[in-house]
């Protein structure tokens, strides 16, 4: 491993450390597009080599970036460096001294890029095709593109068996949504785990560094952007490999009561029609928000019970949560 000193010159406001392999320096001028990967206390050594295989078939130089979100152990980007260090592609890696989080860090990694076009992959995501870079290489040249989610899905699940199937049997029917459907609301629709966006766009519109912790955060940026450019849905799917189990996602969903909050206080559109809020603000007027989540956590950790049932139970253990910030004169 050896630093790269050009890369100081990157203006930046997070401290780190900046790594390139020998085609950085040759194969990055011209570029289209550039794939960038944050990373957090997790082996992503598989998908850099699958996105390596990619640009690879695509056969057009796409420069990889990846960025180490102030992991507590160097393990993890000691053992990466080695298969982007090696690599034809134009590889790039950046080692934060702490943890930015899921806005600040995607804001910092449109800094590091210079392609016209950035395609942002969440770090347990899989790509399912092999023309997974190409696909979205021909609508960029096809013509002008702000925005576009390439959708998300459960087709290559690793973790597997019962403590895991009820988060795949969630995202396929909740979230791994076709564009067809997904374009009735691309705002709502829209995740940040794999999408293209226009470099310039993204500096125009960066995502709010006041949401931390998990969630909302691409829900709110998808509602700015989406007042002034195109959102575009297409069929270009990336399997979440990462599934939680039922207690683990709970946890997530403690963790996302302020950035709940914050979203409705900034776009009370995008939520005050659905009916995680409507059942938040009963639970709110009826002052059950304690009985319920006790009562929900029980259903969705159940394993007696089906999974329809305990998909509920995690409904309303989250609706149970976010009742203490949707206010009494919610409408």
């Amino acid at each position: 491993m050896y630093v790269d000193q050009s890369a100081s010159t990157v203006t930046v406001k997070l401290a780190a450390e900046y790594f390139h392999n020998v085609a950085w320096k040759t194969a990055t001028e011209g570029s289209l597009l550039s794939v960038v990967i944050p990373f957090f206390n997790s082996d992503v050594r598989p998908l850099a080599a699958r996105l390596i295989a990619l640009s690879t078939k695509a056969g057009v130089a796409v420069p990889l970036i990846f960025v180490d979100d102030g992991s507590p152990t160097q393990e993890f980007n000691r053992q990466l460096w080695p298969i982007l260090q090696s690599s034809h592609s134009p590889c790039q890696l950046a080692v934060l001294q702490r943890n930015a989080g899921r806005a600040k860090v995607r804001n910092f990694l449109s800094k590091l890029a210079t392609t016209p076009y950035l395609l942002y992959l969440d770090a347990d995501m899989w790509p399912d095709e092999e023309d997974f870079l190409q696909r979205y290489l021909d609508w960029i040249r096809d013509g002008h593109v702000d925005v576009i989610y390439g959708g998300r899905s459960a087709r290559k699940v690793v973790l597997t068996g019962v403590d895991h199937e009820l988060h795949r049997l969630m995202t396929v029917r909740r979230e791994a949504l076709p564009a067809s459907v997904r374009r009735h609301s691309p705002a709502y629709h829209f995740y940040s785990c794999n999408f293209v966006v226009r470099r310039e766009l993204l500096a125009d519109f960066p995502l709010n560094e006041d949401f931390k912790g998990w969630g909302w955060e691409d829900c709110e940026w998808a509602a700015r952007v989406a007042e002034r450019c195109t959102i575009r849905h297409e069929d270009n799917t990336a399997s979440h490999l990462g599934l939680l189990t039922a207690s683990q996602l709970m946890m997530k969903y403690d963790e996302s009561v302020a950035n709940f909050a914050l979203v409705l206080r900034l776009r009370p559109e995008l939520v005050k029609d659905t009916a995680l809020f409507r059942v938040a603000r009963l639970i709110r007027l009826a002052g059950l928000a304690g009985a319920v989540r006790v009562a929900a956590r029980w259903m969705a950790e159940s394993e007696a019970l089906p999974f329809s049932t305990r998909m509920r139970g995690l409904m309303f253990y989250k609706a149970a949560l976010y009742a203490k910030v949707v206010g009494n004169d919610a409408h």
